[in-house]
């Protein structure tokens, strides 16, 4: 068995996605008695899967399960703990310490087939944060993941519900994924280039074996996705738009956020996943509309298109890959928030990494750099580096060791070009397994 499987259907990652479990690997529910004992697995998700980012996986199933229209469930778990060596670079005036943290996070959920081609995914998330919760209370930041139906006819897929588009994932080193991409050296990234999970509606076709279209659609609030978080330029008062209806999470006695926020984005994509190679395409075309309560505000109308690619070299023992991103859209008027000043926002998102396997792939070591970039009008808001170097050795195919160099530098521009720096860095010895 591949040892890194296990760790593809849960990394995100901010998401993880970007990027999945191989098409070929894969464990086989148990068929029934009746059922012929050599029936071979087959993915219910039909869908090739290259690299660690696999929210959307929705697990294998044998055949003979699926032509009886038998119903299958399976749950599945994942938990994380270890260690966090925190150092800060602190910008003037920031008298913040660095920390030596134990970390912990899990992972659970189920996954099902309810009937030929139907299934479903439920999954959650507790994190007990960057450097901790009560456990007095239980506490725990809870987070819902997936939760999604999915319908297979022939070569066309149908995912509702909160979703994850495939093609909005990066391709991230399968050994920098110690915290399954939910640390900000991994998520931020992620997040930055367009990694979209949310409410929506996802439709794919298979054109041929390896190349499919797709089509994403999300409409509703705007932190009901995290498509939403490219939306950038200044939102007075705040320095993003994304944090006007954030603000207000938590609040309501429903806990929804604020309602006269509206945010729709339509996605075409193009994958392509072959043995030796990779490559996503997809432009998220967005319009934020600030105001649901009057009709003569404007809208915030933008795009963000994004790619990636990824080879693989010497019989899968080399992988290398490469992302990039560009969004842009209109920026309001800061001293009338019902209209558009005539700017417009600019950001670029640059970045790409190895893996290389070696003791048959008990072992791994593989690193990352992305590069995150502002411009609002023809002024520089600011630089964000994300620098990951990661080892991986596995104890069995389900449990793992990792430790990884992580670093974070932002440069936010002042007067002229000078800027104020800041910055993290951090070392993680984690332990993890699922199931």
């Amino acid at each position: 068995m591949n040892p890194r499987k296990p760790t593809l259907c849960l990394a995100l990652a901010l998401t993880a996605g970007a990027t999945a479990a191989h098409a070929d690997d894969g464990v086989a529910t148990p068929a029934p008695d009746d059922a012929p004992a050599a029936a071979p697995p087959r993915r219910v998700a039909a869908v090739p899967r290259i690299g660690p980012t696999s929210d959307a996986v929705v697990d294998e199933a044998p055949d003979a399960i699926l032509a009886e229209d038998q119903p299958w469930i399976r749950p599945f778990a994942a938990v994380v703990g270890g260690f966090k060596f925190e150092t800060l670079d602190n910008a003037p005036g920031d008298t913040r310490e660095g920390r030596f943290v134990t970390v912990a996070l899990s992972r659970f959920g189920l996954r099902a087939g309810v009937a030929r081609g139907i299934t479903i995914e439920s999954e959650f998330e507790a994190n007990a944060g960057p450097h901790g919760s009560s456990a007095w209370e239980g506490q725990a930041a809870m987070s819902v993941r997936n939760q999604l139906v999915r319908v297979e006819r022939g070569r066309i897929r149908v995912d509702a519900g909160r979703i994850t588009d495939p093609a909005s994932l990066d391709f991230v080193s399968d050994n920098v994924q110690d915290q399954l991409l939910t640390d900000g050296f991994t998520r931020a990234s992620l997040l930055a280039s367009g990694f979209n999970r949310g409410n929506g509606v996802l439709g794919q076709v298979a054109v041929v074996p390896g190349v499919r279209f797709g089509l994403t659609v999300n409409a509703a609030n705007p932190v009901s996705t995290t498509q939403s978080l490219v939306v950038g330029g200044t939102f007075p008062p705040f320095a993003r738009f994304y944090f006007a209806p954030y603000q207000y999470v938590g609040r309501d006695a429903a806990n929804f956020p604020a309602d006269e926020y509206h945010f729709t984005v339509v996605t075409p994509s193009f994958l392509v996943d072959k043995d030796r190679f990779a490559i996503h395409a997809a432009l998220q075309m967005f319009q934020v509309n600030t105001d649901t309560s009057r009709s003569d505000d404007q809208n915030i109308d933008g795009f963000n298109a994004r790619g990636s690619v990824m080879g693989r070299f010497f019989d899968r023992r080399l992988r290398a890959f490469a992302n990039a991103s560009i969004v842009q859209n209109e920026v309001v008027d800061p001293d009338d928030g019902q209209r558009l000043s005539g700017e417009i926002y600019t950001g670029t998102s640059i970045g790409g990494g190895f893996d290389v396997t070696a003791l048959n792939e008990r072992a791994g070591a593989g690193a990352q750099v992305v590069l995150v970039s502002d411009r609002q009008g023809t002024n520089p808001v600011a630089s964000q580096l994300y620098v990951n170097v990661g080892s991986t050795y596995w104890l069995s195919p389900t449990t793992a060791i990792g430790s990884r160099f992580a670093l974070y530098r932002r440069c936010e521009v002042r007067s002229g070009d000078t800027c104020t720096v800041d910055g993290e860095r951090s070392f993680f010895i984690t332990l993890r397994t699922s199931i």
